[in-house]
């Protein structure tokens, strides 16, 4: 190895020697060959004299070449030894050097040693960096030492802090000097200072972080203060402290706890501080006294911690005062709420999405007997009766379909005796309503009114059947006063039995008093004609036993009473059970026997033997009768005519009230018929609408006049007072059974198709049909008729605007059927 490195004078010797020898030689020459000339000598003499001088020149130039010779050896020597001595003090200091590693190099940046425990971390060894460049050895690296390490070769010492596979190293470059103080050569030490990296970094972060925790405890919005556990004297206090309490930071770490809570709290505050402190403790609310004396209420969040050496607690109070205030407000409130509810004769029960009930209301118990207790948890739909169940669960499903949803249903729900009560509920979706969270209903008994409402219904289902029987006993009348023949008379007759009684075919039998039989005029709803073959003659079988007689007769099953028939066997083939038969008669006398049959047991009401006795009378006394039912019947229309009439002057009065509007209903009501007939209504419906067209605004008679013919735009008290004229037409109207299916259009004739109309906001084809088909034609004939405040529209721009309001205002459907009737009427007018 110390043959490769340079010796101290190696370079600057042979320069020396040289310049020694010449300037020796030209002085002895000059200096030798004056003195010869001076001496004034011979050639010859000069001659021997320039021999010896030429010997002695030898001689001293030989010694002058030993003693530099010898003095050269020295010094490389001494070189040597300092070398050796340095090579082996860099190779001790790198060893020593604990992760670190030293270089020694040349001007060439050629590494003359290597050495250190720091290599082979570096993934490095001595042995290929040795007699290497700088480049060649870790040519990675190169870019970032060289300048380095030639800064260091031209006399700088330099310090840096280098990565290198994940460790930080610390690198010092620095000349090393010859004897006589010029750089011959660099020396680069690094060594792993990666903790003490690490090491500053923390406490850079701590810092920082100590720092943040200070401008956070400052800067937070909220009072926090320090306080030592055992003498509960604070110890540091925020900003936000300091402006809410009113004290100074001073007179803060002049106080305890005990000096901001109000008398009354000191103790439970004593309580509360005596027990074991959690690390992490929420507490509250508690009454704090500011400086000038006012009280607030707080919410504290506390963390255990150390302060200066000494147990501390950190808190953070929260101003709940407001909130406190407004829970007190709101149980004042709840309480004055409760009350009502509680009191109230309806009762409130609050469900869950499932139909659980969470909560209810004293009153439930009184309407269907179950405890409160017993009701909680209950699911409501296990009470409701089996037949109004899928409603029920309807209703309830388009309640929860949208938030503030509105729903009714009228249902049997169980009574813990095990009775049926009738209960009418509004549900009410509140279940985003945090105070609420779920579905309210609102319900009450009205089993008595259900009662007696379907008594109502009952007797207007008997009235309406007996009119159905009257209406067939006047359609025989009439079918006589027409003269029909027998035949069409007994089809008749035979028809409207089958349609008014529960039977499913009918016979009539002519007598014969010559022959004493009966013989088959018609029948109905028999798959055969075996009947019609059969003569039976007077107290035969069950007819002519009914003929004998003269007396009605019922059979639930004639094949258990074992009934002797010569028509057995097409009872048989026709699969007849039930039997019933009555006497036809007239003034006394008997004209034959009418029959009805079931493939069923039969069992007839008292009514329906009525009717069938009618109709027997019907057919026996027909003719005698003619002119009395004849009148019955002309009575009976009188009386419908009756009622057309009084709702056409009703009409009237209203047009004639309404200057702006006359004719308006007769109009209206030609327009709404032609149309319901195109969207397909039957006879009946058409009657209805009719009806209901004439009194579509018979409300508006409660309406005050300065209200209703006002001629400019109405305010809106006035347009509320307006709009209450469907809801008085309901109120006036369904007290009248007869105009109660009359009442769709009076009712509903402000719906809007989109759901924004009134008085109940339907939408869609939860608006009846005839009041659907009303609402277009309302519009059209109020646009297309002049008002005082503006004229009246043409007829093209009034079914534009038709047209820009289906899906809107109106039925798609129905606007695209007026504007086709329109479009054909146009056709034939042109």
């Amino acid at each position: 190895m110390l043959r490769g490195l340079p010796m101290l004078s190696e370079r600057s010797w042979p320069l020396r020697v040289f310049l020694t020898y010449v300037g020796l030689g030209i002085a002895w020459i000059v200096l030798s060959d004056r003195v010869l000339l001076g001496l004034g000598l011979s050639p010859q003499q000069i001659t021997q004299l320039q021999g010896l001088k030429g010997t002695a020149f030898v001689l001293l130039s030989g010694l002058l070449v030993f003693e530099l010779t010898r003095r050269f050896q020295a010094a490389q020597e001494r070189g040597r030894r300092e070398l050796v001595r340095s090579e082996q003090m860099y190779r001790t200091l790198a060893r020593d050097l604990p992760k670190g590693a030293v270089f020694l190099f040349d001007h060439d940046l050629r590494f003359l040693l290597a050495e250190g425990q720091g290599l082979a971390e570096a993934g490095l060894r001595r042995e290929d960096l040795e007699g290497r460049t700088l480049s060649e050895a870790v040519p990675a690296s190169a870019p970032y030492l060289e300048p380095l390490y030639r800064a260091a070769l031209a006399g700088e010492t330099r310090t840096d802090v280098r990565e290198y596979r994940g460790a930080h190293y610390k690198v010092v470059v620095q000349p090393v000097r010859d004897a006589g103080g010029k750089v011959w050569a660099g020396l680069a030490v690094g060594y792993d200072v990666s903790e003490m990296v690490e090491a500053q970094q923390a406490l850079r972060q701590r810092a920082e972080l100590e720092g943040n925790f200070r401008r956070l405890f400052e800067e937070n919005p909220l009072p926090m203060w320090v306080y030592d556990r055992e003498s509960h004297r604070f110890l540091e206090v925020n900003r936000a402290a300091v402006q809410t309490y009113g004290y100074s930071r001073e007179e803060f770490l002049g106080m305890t706890l005990l000096d901001i809570r109000p008398p009354e709290e000191v103790g439970r505050l004593q309580a509360n501080l005596a027990q074991p402190r959690q690390e992490h403790e929420s507490s509250g609310p508690w009454r704090h006294r500011l400086k000038d004396g006012r009280e607030i209420w707080v919410e504290i969040a506390s963390h255990v911690h150390t302060y200066a050496g000494r147990p501390a607690v950190l808190v953070t109070a929260k101003d709940v005062t407001r909130q406190v205030e407004s829970q007190r407000a709101l149980q004042a409130s709840e309480r004055r709420f409760r009350a009502l509810v509680e009191n109230a004769p309806d009762a409130i029960s609050l469900l869950d999405p499932q139909g659980n009930i969470v909560f209810d209301t004293p009153a439930s118990t009184r309407i269907l007997g179950y405890s409160q207790e017993e009701r909680l948890g209950q699911n409501a739909f296990e009470l409701v009766h089996p037949e109004d169940l899928a409603a029920t669960r309807e209703v309830f499903g388009r309640v929860l379909e949208r938030p503030g949803g509105l729903g009714s249903a009228l249902m049997r729900f169980r009574h813990k005796d095990g009775s049926w009560r009738w209960l009418e509920a509004i549900a009410s979706n509140l279940l985003l309503e945090p105070s609420v969270g779920g579905v309210v209903v609102n319900f009450r008994d009205v089993t008595e009114r259900k009662q007696a409402e379907e008594a109502v219904l009952a007797l207007n289902a008997r009235l309406e059947q007996r009119v159905g029987e009257l209406e067939a006993l006047q359609k025989i009348d009439q079918a006589i006063l027409n003269r029909e023949g027998m035949a069409d008379i007994a089809a008749l007759i035979l028809r409207e039995t089958l349609e008014h009684l529960e039977v499913e075919a009918a016979a009539l039998y002519r007598f014969d008093a010559a022959a004493e039989e009966l013989e088959y005029v018609g029948g109905q709803g028999f798959r055969g004609s075996g009947l019609a073959r059969k003569r039976v003659r007077l107290g035969q079988g069950l007819l002519g036993g009914v003929a004998r007689r003269l007396e009605p007769l019922e059979v639930p099953d004639i094949w258990a009473a074992g009934a002797d028939s010569p028509r057995v066997e097409t009872f048989r083939e026709e699969g007849l059970v039930g039997y019933a038969a009555v006497p036809v008669l007239a003034g006394g006398r008997l004209q034959g026997v009418l029959e009805a049959f079931r493939r069923a047991p039969l069992h007839l009401g008292a009514g329906d033997r009525a009717f069938l006795k009618a109709l027997a009378n019907q057919a026996g006394v027909a003719l005698a009768h003619a002119e009395l039912l004849a009148g019955l019947e002309r009575a009976n229309a009188e009386l419908h005519s009756a009622y057309d009439h009084t709702i056409e002057a009703l009409a009237a009065a209203i047009d004639l009230r309404d200057h702006e509007t006359e004719n308006h209903s007769r109009r209206v009501t030609e327009l709404t018929l032609e149309l319901a007939r195109r969207m397909g209504m039957g006879p009946e419906e058409l009657r209805q609408v009719r009806r209901g067209a004439l009194l579509h605004d018979v409300g508006k008679l409660a309406v005050p006049d300065a209200v209703l013919l006002k001629p400019g735009k109405l305010t809106e008290e006035e347009w509320a007072e307006m709009k209450k004229h469907p809801v008085l037409a309901y109120e006036w109207l369904s007290q009248i059974p007869f105009l109660a299916p009359a009442l769709e259009i009076p009712y509903a004739h402000h719906e809007r198709w989109d759901g924004t109309g009134y008085p109940r906001g339907l939408g869609g084809e939860e608006i009846p049909l005839a009041a659907r088909v009303f609402a277009v034609v309302d519009v059209y004939d109020a646009l297309t008729s002049d008002r005082p405040y503006r004229a009246a529209w043409s007829q093209e721009k009034t079914l534009r605007y038709l047209q820009e309001q289906a899906g809107t205002h109106f039925d798609p459907a129905v606007v695209e059927a007026f504007l086709g009737m329109i479009d054909r009427e146009r056709e034939r007018a042109g």
